[in-house]
Formats: structure tokens, C-alpha cells, sequence
């Protein structure tokens, strides 16, 4: 192909992906609890112009609390109220498209619907330990107990509905759009996926748990992060926070940095080599049950624990590449 063809074909593309709607992730938001046991090392007012702080970690009255322990962040719950508040997590006023995502885990003995309630929206309170007003939130997701200590359900609360029962460290990823158009992503699984505006998808480790999750209030932009636990006896425990503001990619970048990343298997090895650094590496089964995580770029897996794994790498710089690899 000679150069001039070589660029139209290339200007062809780019201009593609954009009308397609194709976006990437940027990193507003990160926290794994690593640096601190003490809980008002992660708390800033204001917290926006920071990319790991929360605006309010509080509790109303004896029976809930917090705690920063085994490098987790987990509340627990026999009466009253309790919330976290991030203010301005995209850092402006008009987020269009969040990709939220943390490790989940859950302690009860007593079945409780809303449990615990996430919010996104605009407008939030960092003290307030109650949910929001409708009219400020876009989107809503809703975490419930059961009666079996470690099980749990997420709850689609637009609908009404619950998700299949869950059981241990589960990774949750939250896709909310608000951009007016579709928006194709690339999903935990390393397949493409779409989502309409004011809607959001759900997945649980490499599995969509919600298709299109319909908006609590359409428009709302995507600026606040919140948390509210009012119902139940138990305890939630959250871990490794990241929250992307998807962005139309950028072919010429992004291409690239895919290009010069190399995900392998090599004697019962998972290797990743990048010009990057790499922040973390999971490796799921095609079921999307987790199998290993680590901070290095290499981990070893055996081909026992299933022949096609799918790999998902964290690089430093927010970017997040993942890949069916056969061991």
C-alpha cells in the first residue's frame, strides 16, 4: 500500500470509530487502601484536584462504622446510617460516561433488599447519609444481603430485579451513559459491547450481570460518586477502586500502546511486557470466576485451572487491556 493510500485508509478509520461511537478509558479516580489504616488518610475537603481522596467517609449515630483494614475499606451495620462521598470525580460538570469499577464483598446473616445503595449524579452532599433526591441522580445500583455470610445479590433498581447470588470477592464493573448517543466499549471479557444513552451495563468479574440498566433521571450528568448504607445488619467491603471518564479514542494512541503490549503464556507463566508499567494483572476463566491477581507483570497459573483464560491489565497510566490467552 503506498503512503497516500496508506493514510486515507488510516483516515477512514479513525473517522469510523468516532461516528461508531468507539471510547477508551482515562483514570480520574484510583484507591486500593494500601498507604494507610487510618481512615481520614483517605478523606479530603475538598477532595477534587486529587485523584484518590473521598470528600466524606461518615456515619450518623452508633451502629454503623468504618474501618481501613487488609488493605480494604469495610462498613458495618446494626442500626443508623453510613455513606462515602466523592464530589466532582470527573472533575467537571459535564461527565458523559463513567466506567466504575471495585472489588465487592459482603458479611450477613439476615436478607435485606437495598442494603447498601450507589449513586451517580450531580449535586450530592459529602455529610449527608442518606440517598439523594431522584432529580440528582443518573444512575443507581443497589446491593443486597442474604441470609448466608458472604453471599450477596446486586439489585437493578430501576427495575426491580436482582442478579443471581454471588458469593466471596467479586470484581464489579459499572458502565453508565450519558453521552446522547450509543457508546461502544470494550468489555471485562475483551469483547465489544454497546450500551445506549441513559442506560448503564453491570458485570461481575467477565460476566454481564445487567443489560442496560434504565437512568433514574436522564441527563443527570456524571459528576459524583456516592454510597448510602441504611438497611440490614452486616458489612460491606470495598477494595481497588477505579473510575474511568470514557472518552472517544484516539486511534493513533491508542493503537499503538496496544501494539507495543504483549500478553503470553509461557511455562504455566502469564507474562506482560509494555513500554508502561503495569499496575495490576487478573486472570479470570471463561466463566468469569477469578483465578489470579497480582501486581507484577508476571503470574503464574496452572493450565488445570482452565485451558483459555481471559487476562485484564492495569497499566499506570489508566489504560486497560484485556485478553483471551491459551495456557
Amino acid at each position: 500500500m503506498n503512503k497516500n493510500l496508506s493514510f486515507l485508509f488510516k483516515g477512514f478509520i479513525f473517522s469510523t470509530l468516532l461516528t461508531c461511537g468507539l471510547y477508551n478509558a482515562q483514570n480520574v479516580f484510583s484507591q486500593n487502601f494500601n498507604s494507610s489504616t487510618t481512615l481520614t488518610d483517605y478523606v479530603a475537603s475538598p477532595a477534587s484536584g486529587t485523584s484518590n481522596k473521598f470528600d466524606g467517609i461518615t456515619s450518623s449515630g452508633a451502629g454503623t462504622t468504618w474501618s481501613v483494614e487488609a488493605n480494604n475499606l469495610t462498613v458495618s451495620r446494626t442500626a443508623n446510617a453510613g455513606s462515602f462521598t466523592r464530589i466532582s470525580t470527573t472533575g467537571t460538570t459535564t461527565g458523559q460516561a463513567l466506567w466504575i469499577e471495585f472489588d465487592l464483598s459482603v458479611a450477613s446473616s439476615t436478607t435485606t433488599t437495598n442494603a447498601g445503595t450507589l449513586y451517580v449524579g450531580d449535586a450530592f452532599s459529602a455529610t449527608q447519609n442518606s440517598g439523594p433526591t431522584a432529580s440528582s441522580v443518573n444512575s443507581r445500583l443497589g446491593i443486597n444481603f442474604t441470609t448466608t455470610s458472604g453471599n450477596f445479590t446486586l439489585r437493578n433498581i430501576t427495575a426491580g430485579t436482582n442478579s443471581g447470588t454471588l458469593s466471596g470477592v467479586q470484581k464489579i464493573t459499572w458502565v453508565i451513559n450519558n453521552t446522547g448517543s450509543s457508546l461502544t466499549y470494550t468489555a471485562p471479557d475483551g469483547s465489544t459491547e454497546t450500551v445506549q444513552s441513559n442506560f448503564a451495563d453491570v458485570w461481575t468479574g467477565t460476566t454481564r450481570t445487567f443489560n442496560e440498566i434504565g437512568a433514574t433521571t436522564n441527563g443527570v450528568v456524571l459528576k459524583d460518586f456516592k454510597f448510602v448504607i441504611s438497611n440490614g445488619t452486616g458489612s460491606i467491603t470495598f477494595d481497588n477502586f477505579y473510575i474511568k471518564s470514557l472518552s472517544p479514542t484516539n486511534l493513533g494512541v491508542d493503537l499503538v500502546k496496544k501494539d507495543k503490549t504483549t500478553i503470553y503464556a509461557e511455562n504455566g507463566q502469564i507474562n506482560v511486557k509494555s513500554e508502561t508499567n503495569v499496575s495490576s494483572v487478573e486472570v479470570y476463566d471463561t466463566t468469569g470466576r477469578l483465578l489470579k491477581s497480582s501486581k507484577s507483570a508476571q503470574v503464574s497459573i496452572s493450565r488445570s485451572s482452565s485451558p483459555i483464560v481471559v487476562v485484564k491489565v492495569q497499566l499506570t497510566d489508566g489504560t486497560v487491556i484485556t485478553k483471551k490467552v491459551k495456557l
